[in-house]
Formats: C-alpha cells, structure tokens, sequence
C-alpha cells in the first residue's frame, strides 16, 4: 500500500493505537501532530518506543530528542554518512507494520508536503536492519544531545527559487492582499503570495520547515500547552518571548508574531531560574489554562481574563499576552504587537492601541472587539480546507494573520 501525506497522519494514530512497541528511524523530528501522536503512545506504553533520530542540518529540534529520550530509548547517528532513512515499525501481536518512505517526523513531512510512505507486512528484513543499526550506536543519547543543544540554532530557509518558481508580489501588490480576504480560498491564496514576498524580501517564509511563521507557531505551542514551565531551555526561552536568532543577516524566525526584545523584566522570567520567577512562571501558565480550555464562545471571556491578569505582572503587558494567546490558540488567537498593529488597525477599524487591551469603559475598544471582528470573516468562521496541508493552515489561522498584516519595526 502506498500512504500520501493526507492520509499519514490518521493511519499513523491507527497503527499506533493497535501497536505493540514502536521502533522509528528518522533523519529529522521536530514538533508537529506525528511527533505528539508517538510521544502519547510512548507515555501510555513505558519502554516500548525506541527512535533513531538524525541530527545533520539542524532541521532536528533539540526538544523533540529531549522528550522522544524522556519517553523512551533514543540513538543518535552523529558521525558521516549522512543519516537519512524515514521507516517506522509498527509491532502488533502477529506481525509487524513496515513504512518506508519519504516523510520525516516533522510538520512538513507528515502534513504539508507532497510525500508518500510505503506500508507493508515485515519479512523479518525491516527488523533485522533496525537491530544492527541501532547495536552500531552510541547507548549515551543524553551526551550527543548536550553538545548538539550547544551549538544548535534553526537551520536557514531553503533558497526561493528552490521554494516556488512563482513571482513574489510588490511591495504594493502585497499590502493589497488583506483587502482581498472573503472566504477560505483568498485566505489560502493570500498566505501562498505572502510566502514569496516575505522569502523575497525577509528571507523567512510563512510555511516553511525551520524559519517561518508556522514553524514558530508549532514549536511554541509545545512549550504554552506543558503543564509546567518550571524548566525551560534557551531555546524555550526565545520562543516564548519571540528572541530572533540571526542566521548571518536572516532572522531566523523566533521573533515572528511579535518580538519582545524590549521587556526586560519579562524576558528575565523566562531566562533566569530565580525562585521568584519560577512562581511568576506558574502563575502566568495558570491563567492561561482557561484560554486553552475554552470552547469557542467562552473564548474571547476567556482571553480578555489572561489578559487582565497578565497586566498584574511588573513587566509584562498586553503585547506579551496576546503572543502567547496565538501561540497557545493559533486557530482563534492573534498576536498584537508593534509590527502588526497598524495593519490589524486598518483591517478592523479599530483603535491600533486598544487591540491588545482589555476594556476600561462602556465604549472602549479592546481585544475582544478585534475576535468579534474576525468572527466576522468568513475565512475565520468558517474555513473550508482541502488536504492536510490546507488544514494545517487551518489549525493556524488566526497566528497566521500576522504574516499578512505584519510591517518590520524600524
């Protein structure tokens, strides 16, 4: 049988839900629906995952080893040649389920690009060559992890041309495109053109692997939604607070959904394991629990909550907020900051200060009123998706308006 990448993901959760233990060797992984669907097999069957994972390129996030090792036995290829197979073994009672292929544990590779796995029943070779393999490996995953954390950083964006062969819009034709947005197909339409002008102008793209606006979106919704914030990495850190980290002259993407650079103290909450900050951490994942729980008409209560009590907090406002709100709910939540507010101004009508504050009188405007607005939009309320790819931009919506929306600060 041969799997398309719309069908990878649910075939994935049904082998995984039948399986008995799980052996994977991926040249890359990094967050995405794949890697949450094993990891929450692996924590429901102690000790029966064991991953190879790649490392070459950078495209493999440090965290995803971190917790792929947390939940079961890992192995990292870290010498020449270059480590790049992408085969899962499903053992069920009876048998065991091969896939081979071209999709990497990754958001891309299991729900974005054209990719196909083929699935069939082991002769015993599939497991044989993953027995030698994974006898020829260092047993000391924990120490190749260390030094790999130590010099990562987001691998760059692929080259344009090697993206799409289509022409960036101008810069005119680009700050059109908001006021084209009706229904899902101008939503889509506009994302695809907004992609080749931010590679174009920006070198980061809205779609990408590594640095884009989907890639920051999905590696920080790993970190909102943990249930403790007790213990973050550097690199948990630049997400949180959107630190861009440069690739030569490129921003590698962190600082996408709004860059909180300028908030000293907040930005000392997350970097310094202080016994104060560790309280303000919890207290700030706290009062975002709601948020994340919400139903859909609870939600805007919900978020105007957070905010609130994100304004308690010396050194955090609403700018702060509101990134975390996309990162934790990138369906229904936009990030509101200095680079997006005049174009959220101008798209809602609304005060370009108020968007990401709470209300403060009978007429004030705030961020409930920017929801209300987009709860308007028929591309918000009622997206229509073809494929997986489209549904990833789907489960992302309301994030990815800061791409369209979105002017460098100067």
């Amino acid at each position: 049988m041969l799997l398309t990448q719309d069908k990878l993901v649910a075939q994935l959760k049904r082998h995984l839900s039948q399986a008995e233990r799980v052996d994977l060797a991926m040249a890359w992984a990094s967050f995405s629906e794949a890697l949450t669907a094993v990891l929450a097999f692996a924590g429901c069957k102690p000790a029966c995952l064991r991953s190879i994972v790649g490392i070459a390129g950078n495209t493999t996030h440090p965290q995803a080893l971190h917790r792929l090792l947390a939940r079961g036995e890992l192995r990292i290829p870290d010498t020449t040649p270059l480590f790049h197979p992408k085969v899962i073994l499903f053992h069920q009672a009876d048998r065991v389920i091969v896939w081979v292929g071209s999709a990497n544990l990754t958001r891309c590779g299991f729900g974005q690009n054209t990719e196909v796995m083929a699935e069939f029943e082991d002769d015993g070779t599939a497991v044989q060559w993953f027995n030698g393999l994974w006898d020829t490996l260092d047993d000391d995953p924990a120490a190749i992890i260390r030094k790999y954390e130590a010099v990562w950083k987001p691998a760059a964006p692929a080259p344009r041309e090697a993206v799409s062969i289509e022409k960036a819009p101008s810069k005119k034709e680009f700050e059109a495109l908001t006021g084209n947005l009706s229904d899902w197909p101008s939503f889509v339409a506009a994302l695809r053109a907004a992609n080749l002008y931010w590679l174009e102008t920006l070198g980061v793209s809205v779609e990408g692997e590594t640095t884009s606006w989907l890639n920051t979106i999905t590696l920080g919704n790993e970190i909102v939604r943990r249930e403790s914030w007790e213990i973050l990495s550097k690199t948990d850190y630049q997400l949180l607070m959107g630190i861009a980290v440069k690739i030569g002259n490129v921003d590698a993407g962190y600082g996408l959904l709004g860059s909180m650079t300028g908030a000293g103290d907040a930005k000392n909450v997350f970097n310094e394991d202080s016994a104060e900050n560790l309280r303000i951490r919890e207290r700030v994942r706290r009062a975002l629990q709601p948020v994340l729980a919400a139903a859909s008409e609870n939600f805007p209560d919900a978020t105007i909550g957070f905010i609130r009590k994100i304004n308690e907090i010396h050194g955090f406002g609403g700018a702060i907020a509101t990134r975390f709100l996309a990162l934790a709910r990138p369906e229904m939540a936009v990030s509101v900051n200095r680079g997006s507010q005049d174009g959220l101004a101008a798209l809602s009508n609304l005060p370009r200060t108020a968007m990401n504050k709470v209300p403060n009188g009978q007429h004030a405007r705030s961020y409930a009123d920017l929801l209300a607005f987009l709860r308007q939009q028929q591309w918000y309320f009622n997206p229509t998706p073809r494929g997986a790819y489209e549904q990833t931009l789907a489960d992302n919506r309301a994030a990815l308006l800061d791409c369209l929306v979105y002017r460098p600060v100067t």
